[in-house]
């Protein structure tokens, strides 16, 4: 079987006369090794819902002392980022935790991240409704792509115009 890394469908399809379900899951990170990715140290990466159509662009930096701890941080504009939260191994599961506000985990940005983590990282259930994009470059001006569009394309929205 071959692996193909840049095709951005998904595509669930039951047979009628097989009794018997396919899902097929595209994205530019090969499939399996997802966690492999985002646990990497220094992944930047966008997670696209296909039922609401939201998008989270998240960093995860591995903090230096500890090789199971990872800060998150989320995308709020083209490059600002925000800490959410601390992705930490507890029990041999990884969580999220935020002391100094709780709340954030709450958000739907901190949701999607722990849905993520959940099905990706902790367990290997990849889910049918999950679009997951690393991070791309703009093919003619070289900055930074967060919109999942932008990344299909290789373009940014300025240079898919010219």
């Amino acid at each position: 079987m071959k692996t193909y890394y840049h095709i951005f469908v998904l595509l669930f399809k039951k047979h009628k006369d097989m009794n018997t379900s396919t899902i097929t899951i595209f994205s530019n990170i090969k499939a399996g090794n997802e966690a492999a990715f985002i646990t990497g140290g220094n992944a930047l990466f966008t997670i696209t819902s296909r039922k609401s159509g939201n998008h989270f662009t998240f960093k995860v930096k591995r903090l230096r002392d500890n090789a199971d701890a990872f800060i998150v941080l989320v995308a709020h504009n083209y490059d600002e980022y925000h800490y959410m939260a601390v992705m930490m191994k507890i029990r041999g599961r990884y969580e999220l935790r935020n002391k100094k506000s709780p709340s954030m985990l709450n958000t739907p940005s901190c949701k999607a991240f722990t849905f993520l983590m959940n099905n990706y990282i902790n367990d290997y259930k990849p889910h049918s409704d999950m679009i997951i994009q690393h991070e791309g470059r703009c093919g003619r001006c070289g900055r930074l792509l967060t919109d999942p569009q932008s990344i299909m394309t290789g373009f940014g929205p300025e240079c898919a115009k010219r």
